[in-house]
């Protein structure tokens, strides 16, 4: 059996301090843009079933993040989800430590396959990992956007499950 970051769900606690400031949220769609505020989240520019949620959370706390507002880390399994997340992280000022998705790998084995959480394994040919790729094959079980030395230039980064990032869900 197959021991995922996602696996460790039930026993992950979250260090980061929780805010209850107002938020906003700005739905994107093809006609029209409009803004709603609320303090239950906090989400910048989507395309709509996509939400950047610019609050720092450990991997499997934003998985849970994600999962208690029915949605999911984002899996960029086809171009089409791919060009949507470019689309979302251009709108937002991208951190420098990069944003979670939902890239994950067994925590028992530094060369097994990458998956998605809850979900099938990366399709090598859709890949869009990083020239730097893996960093550090036996801590890093946990993937992120990170953006390259070309501002334009974003791809998939292996990162350590503990580093607190925004991250993007999927509805």
């Amino acid at each position: 059996m197959e021991t995922t970051p996602h696996d460790l769900t039930a026993t992950s606690t979250s260090s980061s301090p929780s805010t209850s400031a107002p938020t906003q949220i700005l739905t994107t769609t093809p006609q029209k843009t409009s803004t709603v505020s609320t303090s239950s989240q906090t989400t910048a520019p989507v395309t709509d079933y996509l939400h950047y949620i610019n609050e720092s959370k450990t991997w499997i706390d934003a998985l849970v993040h994600c999962e208690k507002h029915d949605s999911h880390l984002v899996h960029i399994t086809n171009e089409t989800v791919w060009a949507g997340v470019k689309k979302l992280v251009s709108n937002t000022t991208f951190p420098s430590k990069g944003v979670w998705v939902g890239l994950e790998r067994n925590i028992l084995n530094c060369s097994g396959p990458w998956r998605w959480s809850k979900g099938p394994n990366v399709n090598n040919a859709t890949a869009h990992w990083s020239p730097d790729f893996h960093l550090n094959p036996q801590f890093h079980f946990c993937g992120k956007l990170a953006k390259g030395e070309d501002v334009d230039e974003i791809s998939w980064l292996d990162e350590s499950c503990f580093q607190e990032l925004p991250f993007i869900c999927q509805d």
